[in-house]
C-alpha cells in the first residue's frame, strides 16, 4: 500500500526542499494532566522502511529503544527519525514519512525529525510535530484520509482528499540573527529573555488537501494551484502561495545525492548496533568522518549538552567543530530552555566564564544584514580567530568562512597551533583591512544558514 523508498525520496526530499511552554495549572488541572500522563500506552502505528533509525523513548528519563520494521508504535512515545523512517497508521489509512533535509536544498539544515503520535478515533492520524520535516500520504483506495497535527500550540487539522495525496510539512526554530539581550540573571538562575520564532511550511505535492487551522480554513492543491503555505509565530497566520509549476529545488535528486544517503543510512544503522545513548561519545572520534558528524548530530536530537560541548571543543577533529555548530544553532531554536541548559552547559561542562559562554551564543544567533555590512563585525570574527577559547575561534571562522566564501583557501583550523592559526589569521586581516568590508558584500549579505 505504499511507495518504496526509491521513488519517494526523490520526491519527498525535494518537496523538503521548499519546505526545507510552560504552563501553571491549579490543584485540579494539575491532577488531570498527572492523570493523563499516566494513561496506558497504546500501538498507535507501524513501522514500515526505516533507511536510516528509528529511536523512541516511551517517556522522560527512560532508555532510548531502536525500532525495526513492523515494530509497532506506542501513543505519546517520543519518535526521532535520522534520516528517514516510515509509519503508518494503525487502521492502514495514512502514512507517516519523518525525514531530515541531508542534502541540505531548504532554507535551513534540518538534521533530524521527531513527533509524538496520539491516540485519536477521530481521525486516521494524530502527531505532534516537535522539530523537522514530515510527509502525510493517503494510503486508502477510496475516501479521504485525516490527519491532525499540533505543534507550538497550534492544532491543525489536515484532510487529504485524494488516494495517494501527498503534503509535506516541515518546522524549525531561530533566535533573531544579530540578537544582544538574551540572558538574565533572577537570582542564581540564568534564563532566557528571548523567544525562538518559528515558522511552518507546508507543501501539498500530489493531489488535494484542506487545511483547517485555528483561524482559517484553507483549500489547497498540487501545482498548478495553491500548493504551498507558510505559517510563522511572530503574525500566528498562514499565507497561502499560489505554483504554476513546481519550483526548480524539486529537481531530480542526483547520484551524488543518493550515494551520499545511502552512505549515512548504512552508517547509522552500523552505529546505533551500540547502545543509543552511547553513540555519540563512542563515535565521535571514529576514524570515518561520516560516523564522527552522526555523532554530533545524534548528540543534539537526545539533548547530550555535554556531548555536543565536546563536539565543538574538539581539538583534533574540523568536520565535528563544523558540524557541532549547526547543531547547536538547531537545538536552541527549539525553545527557551535549550539556550539556558546550553549556558549552563558550557559555564558547568565547559569551564568558560560567563561572558565566554554569552559571547559562544551570541556567536550560534549569528549576524542581521545590517551586520553583515558593517566592518566592526568582521574585525570582531577575524580577532577571535586567536581567541582562548577554542569554541569561540571554531564559531569565529564558521562564520567567517560563509560569510566570506573566499577565505576558505587560508585553511585556517582552530584546533591548530596558535602559530598556525596566527599565519590564517593574518591572511585573513589582509583580505579585510581594518575598517573595510570584504568584496563578497558588493552583491549583498549572505550568511543564512
Amino acid at each position: 500500500m505504499h511507495d518504496p523508498i526509491p521513488s519517494l525520496v526523490p520526491s519527498v526530499i525535494r518537496a523538503a526542499a521548499l519546505l526545507a511552554a510552560c504552563l501553571s495549572f491549579g490543584p485540579s488541572r494539575a491532577a488531570a494532566q498527572e492523570q493523563k500522563q499516566e494513561k496506558p500506552q497504546v500501538a498507535v502505528g507501524k513501522c514500515r522502511e526505516i533507511p536510516g533509525a528509528l529511536i523512541e523513548r516511551d517517556k522522560a528519563g527512560a532508555p532510548w529503544k531502536l525500532l525495526k520494521s513492523d515494530d509497532a508504535v506506542l501513543s505519546e512515545a517520543l519518535l526521532i527519525a535520522l534520516p528517514e523512517a516510515q509509519i503508518v497508521s494503525n487502521n492502514g489509512a495514512v502514512q507517516l514519512i519523518m525525514m531530515a533535509d541531508i542534502s541540505r536544498r531548504g532554507p535551513l539544515p534540518v538534521l533530524e525529525s521527531a513527533v509524538r503520535i496520539h491516540e485519536n478515533p477521530k481521525v486516521d492520524l494524530d502527531i505532534t510535530l516537535s522539530r523537522g520535516i514530515v510527509v502525510f500520504k493517503n494510503l486508502k483506495d477510496q475516501g479521504a484520509g485525516k490527519v491532525t497535527v499540533r505543534f507550538r500550540g497550534q492544532t491543525w487539522n489536515i484532510t487529504l482528499k485524494d488516494p495517494g495525496a501527498l503534503v509535506g510539512m516541515e518546522i524549525y526554530g531561530r533566535y533573531c540573527a544579530g540578537c544582544r539581550k538574551f540572558l538574565d540573571k533572577s537570582g542564581e538562575k540564568t534564563r532566557a529573555d528571548v523567544m525562538p520564532s518559528f515558522t511552518v511550511f507546508l507543501l501539498v505535492r500530489e493531489g488535494h488537501a484542506t487545511i483547517h487551522t485555528r483561524k482559517q480554513e484553507l483549500a489547497m492543491d498540487e501545482p498548478p494551484g495553491p500548493a504551498l503555505l507558510q505559517w510563522d509565530s511572530d503574525d500566528n497566520e498562514a499565507e497561502v502561495t499560489r505554483l504554476e509549476k513546481a519550483p526548480p529545488s524539486l529537481r531530480p535528486t542526483t547520484q551524488e545525492e543518493i550515494n551520499k544517503y545511502k552512505t549515512i543510512c548504512d552508517s547509522i544503522k552500523h552505529m546505533l548496533e551500540k547502545p543509543v545513548d552511547s553513540v555519540p561519545q563512542e563515535f565521535r572520534d571514529s576514524p570515518d568522518d561520516t560516523e564522527r558528524r552522526v555523532a554530533a548530530v545524534l548528540a543534539g536530537a537526545l539533548d547530550q549538552v555535554p556531548q555536543m560541548i565536546d563536539a565543538l571543543s574538539d581539538t583534533q577533529h574540523a568536520d565535528v567543530r563544523d558540524t557541532a555548530v549547526r547543531v547547536l544553532r538547531n537545538w536552541i531554536g527549539r525553545g527557551p530552555r535549550q539556550l539556558e541548559r546550553l549556558y549552563q552547559g558550557l559555564t558547568d561542562h565547559g569551564k568558560m566564564t560567563p561572558n565566554q559562554a554569552k559571547t559562544a551564543i551570541q556567536l550560534l544567533f549569528g549576524f542581521d544584514d545590517d551586520q553583515q555590512e558593517q566592518p566592526a563585525t568582521y574585525e570582531l570574527l577575524i580577532g577571535y580567530l586567536q581567541h582562548d577559547s577554542l569554541p569561540i575561534r571554531e564559531l569565529a571562522r564558521w562564520h567567517l568562512v560563509r560569510l566570506v566564501p573566499k577565505g576558505q583557501k587560508f585553511d585556517y583550523d582552530a584546533g591548530a597551533s596558535e602559530e598556525k592559526r596566527k599565519e590564517a589569521t593574518e591572511k585573513w586581516k589582509a583580505l579585510i583591512p581594518e575598517g573595510k568590508l570584504p568584496p563578497s558584500l558588493k552583491s549583498g549579505p549572505v550568511e543564512k544558514k
